[in-house]
């Protein structure tokens, strides 16, 4: 479950780095400027122009995400599956918000239903 503290963290720095793996087990790592919490267990992120990313979670929905804040030297990972939506209030609404970015229409959204938060430690 996520705490506000988390909540609080991906909202403000709204940068994550989506770890992902094909079928065969063949990483990637895409940063993802649209990370947001959706409630207390489901982040979600755009994907726009992010084809191996998508590729990975259609033949594998297992993630991993990192959300670090550098200036206050914080951050967590979470891991859970992700589901493809193409559709739905959660992907208009993802639509929306990146509408005035002057990016490429969105493709889909990675809707992440967290099974597992690491804290990521970082030094001065």
């Amino acid at each position: 479950m996520l705490t506000e503290e988390m909540k609080n963290l991906v909202g403000q720095v709204r940068l994550c780095y989506a770890a992902t793996a094909s079928k065969d087990g063949m990483p990637n790592v895409s940063p993802k400027g649209s990370i947001m919490v959706v409630d207390d267990n489901t982040l979600a992120f755009a994907c726009m122009m992010s084809p191996k990313t998508v590729s990975n979670l259609k033949e594998n929905p297992k993630i991993a995400v990192s959300v670090v804040d550098t200036q206050a030297r914080k951050g967590f990972q979470f891991k859970g599956k992700a589901v493809l939506e193409t559709s739905g209030k959660l992907f208009d609404q993802m639509s929306a918000r990146v509408a005035g970015m002057k990016l490429p229409p969105l493709q889909c959204i990675a809707k992440i239903t967290v099974s597992e938060i690491s804290p990521i430690p970082t030094k001065a």
